[in-house]
């Protein structure tokens, strides 16, 4: 996948563990993450994978200068969201993730 906007399209939910996990979530907290994501996948659709990851360290650099990082709580995310993820994705995050602890 060259571009966000191609692994958004090719982005395949296990619909099993989707069910699992939207049964824990209330109605409103998932009007507004879906509303998130679509935000976020609006602002990177057009990005390579490289201005992707650019960006996203960008940002990393930025909160990690305000003491805004909080690992566990992005190892908690990612838990959570793993299971939405196919492996190809499921391995893009887990490189994101190790970008983000150097």
């Amino acid at each position: 996948m060259d571009d966000f906007a191609s692994y958004i399209k090719n982005a395949k939910l296990n619909t099993k563990k989707q069910e699992e996990i939207l049964k824990n979530t209330s109605g409103q907290d998932l009007q507004n993450m879906e509303k998130t994501v679509e935000n976020i996948a609006k602002k990177y659709e057009n990005y390579s994978d490289k201005e992707l990851k650019d960006e996203i360290l960008k940002e990393v650099d930025k909160s990690k200068k305000n003491g805004g990082i909080n690992f566990d709580e992005l190892e908690k995310i990612a838990k959570n969201i793993t299971p939405l993820m196919n492996e190809t994705q499921q391995q893009r995050l887990n490189e994101i993730l190790s970008l983000i602890k150097k």
